[in-house]
């Protein structure tokens, strides 16, 4: 789908998915993380292209739009 409306230059909207936000109970919370994955390992017992987490994030959002973020970066 998302090839399809690439190649045609057309907007894709899912009705049903979108829908399916109604049901959400607020408050909401979305996590969100970063990874890099080394060629060379800089961690012991990793192995190549282990993706490891450097950065994460928590948005909160409540019924009436009002969103606050606590970001982390070590």
């Amino acid at each position: 789908r998302i090839v399809e409306s690439y190649l045609k230059n057309k907007s894709s909207f899912d009705a049903h998915a979108f829908a399916e936000m109604d049901s959400w109970v607020f408050p909401l919370y979305f996590l969100d993380f970063e990874s890099i994955a080394f060629a060379i390992p800089k961690y012991p017992n990793l192995k190549p292209y282990v993706p490891v987490p450097f950065q994460f994030s928590l948005t909160y959002l409540n019924e009436r739009g009002e969103e606050k973020c606590w970001d982390v970066l070590p």
